[in-house]
């Protein structure tokens, strides 16, 4: 059975956060003789699961509850169904926790680990300048801003674990053949293509998706028990697959360009990570003009940012679930993606100061450890703010939640790839004081008044909205 989870959001499939929203799933609709069409996107309760019905799908009309006890509609057989993901082993859990994480581990890697032999790289593959050099490294995050537009619908139609497997062959391939690259520009489309395949779990890995589970599901129960008619509440036979894709394709564009919460988590989503892989490509000039250091001893300092990642991660994760609640023990037991928010704050006040300490002790030419300490907490710090984010935007769009991780992904990687272009210049003309101060307070301007805005105005935008979910 098909399935994949995140793991900044992996608590969530462990039963352990419980709080979080239900998966949801919608009733078997019937078109109605008269083609009348909804107003509105229509709400459905089948066996305690509530879900939203896609507003670009053909008219419907709402059936009595008598079509409800219909016994060739498949949905989950209780709350304790052992098909549905909240219910499986902790065993199964941890494995499918694995492997997406070491997924979500190594596509990043692949992005950034040529970051301390570009200069060597330089040189063997005759690139003129430290501008094309930089993009040999960010070009593969921007193909991240594109996969993800395709992966992530297709996942949707068909599920998470087929469109990885084949994303993962492109990812394979290409990495391999970059070994083999002769010259500056080979070398740029084979990590292009690289980025290409490594992007699917951007979109992919931060939910189970229960239509085409239960859809396996009634294709399982068909064969043993013979009879065709059995259904899901998604079956519907005068859908075209065309249609679908057109569809699938068409909502990401249409919440980073119609819903306020995507627009604002992208776009400070995306000067994060801007400024992570600015700080990843600015790094080796660093350590080997400032401080002197040979490219092998300048590269150590790249563990600081990693410990501060790792730190970052495993922190989140845990308390992000705790606060959630705790706040909803307040709220009398009813959970809101905006409790994810408070945590928030935190990564918005520790990303700038980090910047600043990171600037100061570097112009300073401070111990080397002093900067690396700083680079560290800036990394955990854009870590927090990320897994928070992730997970209010799966908990705020639940059944279209890879269409809402693909959407943030596009502004997110632009900037990835965007932002190492003008790294070297920035600090050549500001120093490494005033430029990382000028990107701290750029992180202050974005990062105080987004928590807010979910915090305060959150609910309000996702009930005014034809996709979120509440």
């Amino acid at each position: 059975m098909a399935c994949t989870t995140s793991s900044d959001d992996a608590s969530s499939i462990f039963g352990l956060d419980q709080d979080k929203p239900e998966i949801h799933i919608s009733k078997q609709e019937q078109k109605s003789q008269s083609h009348k069409e909804l107003d509105h996107p229509q709400h459905e309760i089948i066996a305690s699961i509530d879900t939203k019905r896609d507003v670009e799908e053909p008219p419907v009309e709402k059936v009595s509850s008598q079509m409800l006890r219909d016994p060739n509609l498949v949905t989950w057989d209780s709350d304790n169904d052992p098909a549905n993901p909240h219910n499986w082993s902790l065993k199964r859990k941890w494995a499918v926790v694995f492997v997406v994480s070491a997924f979500t581990f190594i596509s990043p890697v692949s992005s950034s680990m040529i970051a301390p032999a570009l200069g060597n790289m330089k040189i063997d593959l005759g690139i003129r300048d430290d501008f094309e050099a930089a993009m040999t490294l960010s070009i593969f995050v921007l193909a991240f801003a594109l996969g993800p537009l395709l992966f992530g619908p297709l996942s949707e139609l068909y599920g998470r674990v087929r469109v990885l497997q084949c994303s993962n062959l492109i990812f394979l391939i290409f990495n391999i053949v970059c070994g083999f690259a002769r010259t500056g520009p080979q070398m740029l489309a084979f990590r292009y293509f690289a980025g290409f395949g490594g992007s699917a779990l951007l979109a992919l890995g931060g939910e189970t998706y229960a239509p085409i589970l239960l859809k396996r599901k009634a294709a399982k129960l068909r064969k043993e028990s013979g009879n065709p008619a059995l259904y899901t509440e998604f079956d519907d036979p005068d859908r075209k697959l065309t249609t679908d894709l057109r569809t699938a394709f068409e909502r990401p564009f249409r919440l980073l360009f119609t819903q306020p919460i995507v627009q604002v988590i992208s776009v400070y989503m995306a000067y994060n990570y801007g400024l992570l892989y600015l700080m990843l490509t600015s790094f080796p000039t660093l350590w080997t003009k400032r401080y002197g250091e040979s490219l092998g001893i300048g590269s150590l300092h790249y563990i600081g940012l990693g410990i501060g990642l790792f730190l970052g991660s495993q922190i989140t994760a845990p308390l992000s679930d705790r606060i959630y609640k705790k706040l909803k023990h307040r709220n009398g037991g009813i959970g809101k993606p905006e409790f994810r928010v408070p945590l928030m704050f935190v990564g918005a006040a520790i990303t700038p100061m980090a910047l600043f300490w990171y600037g100061w002790s570097a112009q300073a030419r401070t111990h080397w450890i002093v900067p690396t300490i700083g680079a560290g907490v800036f990394a955990a710090g854009t870590i927090i703010n990320y897994g928070c984010m992730q997970a209010y935007i799966v908990d705020s769009y639940t059944r279209y939640a890879a269409s809402g991780l693909a959407a943030t992904a596009v502004l997110r990687s632009l900037s990835g790839f965007s932002f190492p272009l003008f790294a070297n210049t920035l600090f050549a003309k500001l120093g490494y004081g005033w430029g990382n101060s000028l990107l701290g307070f750029v992180a202050i301007a974005f990062g105080i008044p987004a928590p807010l805005i979910f915090w305060r105005f959150g609910e309000r935008l996702r009930a005014r909205s034809e996709y979120a979910a509440g």
